[in-house]
């Protein structure tokens, strides 16, 4: 006879006849057998607790978490002033790919989610993911890059042709181009109507002037060895890289409704036709400037004698190796334009020691409230917190408090051994009110809401 919940026979009835072995066998199988079910059920117990979360939450809850995975592109972190010297690898973007293999019920809310596939860059080098990401986007907005080496034309005037015939460039609204002709460019850049940020990287004219048809307000040119006709007035963020000096000089002059212009590793000057400031020029909502100050040039003494940056609140300061700097005039000209609404100076890449009238005048802005430093020496570091801890220097026989109103000092990228102990011996004691050390790296230092943090 069978039992009608573990579907086990029973066991036979013992007798006076039954021998205690027998029992004993009796009992050890029922115990496994118990056993058994114990463990089965802690498995199903452990499965359903793993997928139940997955099946009962609802759609707008996914969603949310599906974004949250997904965030927003870095197009300029990508390929702005920051972005690593070598493309990424374009491949099947990552985190859509992990959520779609969880479930059914999740690969088929990823596919139905135009929103994450904006968080991706339509990458023409791989023209399979990239009509993925234009087909899934639905009708939003989306990044696109085209990478036109000659190997490639062929394939990528294919795609571009396929894009614009179906009216997908009206929906990009920010875009990469590496190695445009200059019949690429004006053929094809007017059609992206709607473009908010152009980078354009590697693209070799041997003509004159190159003219971009675009008005969008975010831009960034890397190595192209031309002149360039832009939308001026439009411009309100310009990122160039490489880019020869005097060019460089030329457009930050027309760009007059700027709010933030970086230039870095700029290129020998030299390009014809190229028109320096003869007279002072106003950048009225100028707040954030970088420009590199490695040697005496002519550029940069234009630059120092007309740029006028009346609310200019961060300025970032490319030394570049020893520094040949520009005269003592040049200097209080241009720092007394903005002397009272700078906030934060950053210096990168000097190699200077004490004596110069740079750091002089660094010292004797008013308002700065946050310094960084970016690959200095250890022999301008040594100087800066000298200059620090003397508290006052001398400006026009008078004398002036330094950087009364700091808040903030980051180091980082030091080029040699940062003497920590010496920093704190030559510091004003009122600023070691407490030191505390986090991960054996880094040190605070907090005087009346004052805060210094030394990577080293």
């Amino acid at each position: 006879m069978t039992c009608p919940y573990c579907l086990q026979p029973k066991p036979r009835t013992s007798s006076a006849f039954t021998q205690e072995k027998d029992i004993d066998t009796e009992i050890e199988r029922v115990e496994d057998l118990i056993s058994r079910l114990i463990t089965e059920r802690s498995k199903l117990h452990e499965k359903n607790e793993m997928q139940s979360p997955i099946y009962s939450l609802p759609a707008e809850i996914l969603a949310l978490i599906f974004k949250f995975a997904c965030p927003p592109v870095d197009f300029w972190g990508r390929y702005g002033l920051d972005r690593c010297l070598d493309p990424p690898e374009v491949t099947y973007p990552h985190t859509i790919g992990v959520l779609s293999a969880v479930s059914t019920r999740w690969h088929s809310a990823v596919s139905s989610m135009p929103s994450l596939w904006v968080s991706y860059i339509a990458d023409s080098r791989d023209p399979r993911l990239m009509q993925m990401v234009f087909a899934r986007s639905g009708n939003l907005p989306v990044s696109a890059s085209f990478s036109l080496r000659p190997a490639s034309y062929l394939e990528q005037s294919a795609i571009i042709n396929s894009i614009v015939r179906e009216h997908i460039t009206a929906r990009i609204r920010m875009l990469h181009v590496r190695g445009a002709t200059r019949n690429w460019l004006e053929q094809h850049i007017p059609r992206f109507i709607h473009l908010e940020s152009l980078c354009l990287e590697d693209t070799w004219f041997e003509i004159e002037l190159l003219s971009v048809n675009s008005s969008c307000t975010r831009l960034a040119l890397n190595r192209i060895t031309c002149r360039v006709s832009l939308a001026w007035s439009k411009i309100r963020v310009f990122h160039l890289i490489d880019i020869p000096i005097d060019v460089s000089l030329e457009m930050l002059e027309k760009c007059t409704n700027l709010i933030e212009f970086r230039l870095k590793d700029p290129a020998a000057p030299g390009v014809e036709g190229v028109q320096l400031p003869s007279s002072p020029f106003i950048l009225s909502y100028l707040e954030l400037f970088e420009w590199p100050v490695c040697f005496n040039s002519v550029e940069g003494c234009a630059m120092l004698q007309y740029a006028r940056m009346p609310a200019l609140q961060t300025l970032i300061w490319n030394c570049e190796g020893a520094f040949n700097g520009p005269s003592d005039a040049l200097l209080e000209s241009f720092f007394d334009h903005f002397s009272s609404t700078l906030a934060t100076l950053q210096i990168e890449g000097a190699k200077i020691r004490s004596g110069l009238s740079m750091l002089f005048h660094f010292l004797t802005l008013s308002g700065v409230k946050h310094l960084v430093f970016e690959e200095c020496s250890e022999l301008f570091i040594d100087d800066v917190f000298s200059k620090l801890a003397s508290e006052i220097c001398m400006s026009e026989n008078r004398e002036m408090l330094v950087l009364p109103k700091l808040q903030s000092i980051y180091i980082n990228d030091i080029d040699g051994h940062l003497d920590q102990g010496k920093i704190f011996a030559n510091l004003p004691t009122p600023l070691l009110v407490a030191i505390g050390f986090i991960a054996g790296e880094f040190i605070s230092i907090r005087s009346h809401g004052r805060r210094c943090v030394l990577d080293a």
